[in-house]
């Protein structure tokens, strides 16, 4: 997870950059970003967290409030529920209570995904649930 300052000059070329293979916790990078807006951010300025992402959540941090009302899985019923989708479940709620979060602290939340090959949807609820834009590097 990385949460850096962005020039305008690197965003052409932000797809070709970042490889979409591995593990998406988008929750600590939303997490991370907001963070260093609210230390670093001078009084007054606009916040806006632009997050680019195949928007395909495959972990979170853990917290009880992205299992949902379920709470965390245990046991054999834990497990099976894991199986079936639990996992990316939590993940995406997870993100979505993140970008919410941002929202409430005055920091709007954009997504950026490379190709139509990225989960498009969750893009847009991500933007929406932090008052941002969802927009396709590659139309």
């Amino acid at each position: 997870m990385l949460a850096r300052p962005l020039s305008r000059a690197r965003v052409p070329f932000l797809a070709e950059e970042y490889a979409f293979a591995h593990a998406t916790n988008i929750e600590a990078g939303i997490d991370a970003a907001r963070l260093l807006l609210l230390r670093e951010a001078a009084a007054g300025a606009r916040r806006h967290l632009i997050l680019v992402t195949d928007a395909e959540c495959t972990s979170h941090n853990g917290t009880d409030e992205a299992w949902g009302p379920l709470g965390a899985p245990r046991g054999p019923q834990g497990l099976a529920r894991l199986l079936a989708g639990g996992m990316v479940d939590a993940a995406r709620r997870a993100a979505l209570i993140a970008a919410s979060r941002c929202g409430r602290q005055g920091i709007t939340v954009s997504v950026a995904y490379p190709d139509a090959a990225a989960d498009v949807a969750f893009a847009h609820q991500l933007a929406e649930a932090g008052g941002g834009r969802a927009r396709c590097l590659r139309p």
